[in-house]
């Protein structure tokens, strides 16, 4: 059985692979979740840029999921370097209930 990071796995951070499936997946199994977001931090540039094409989508649609893991994304904003992955949670920073300090912090670790 292939594993979510096989479906997204590949060769051109141009293409957004099958992370469309990816997010077909996750609505019909919220428990893979965690699988696909735990992805923004893989090794490989590829499958980091694709799950966080498909964190951002999924949390477009069930902001809640996303809600979740706010305290992980705002530890972890000064570490995101791939601009691939940094696009995708500049977006997902919109789906969160930030509070203003929250929000001052983010724009200014992310736009250093």
């Amino acid at each position: 059985m292939l594993s979510i990071y096989d479906l997204l796995k590949g060769n051109d951070l141009r293409s957004i692979g099958k992370s469309n499936e990816v997010v077909s997946l996750v609505t019909r199994d919220p428990l893979l979740f965690d699988e696909v977001f735990d992805g923004i931090f893989h090794e490989d540039k590829v499958i980091r840029a694709r799950c966080a094409d498909a964190v951002k989508k999924v949390g477009k649609r069930f902001p809640e999921y996303i809600q979740k893991k706010k305290s992980v994304i705002l530890k972890n904003l000064s570490k995101f370097e791939q601009k691939e992955v940094v696009w995708h949670i500049a977006m997902m920073l919109g789906y969160l209930n930030l509070t203003k300090k929250e929000t001052d912090k983010s724009f200014n670790q992310l736009y250093k």
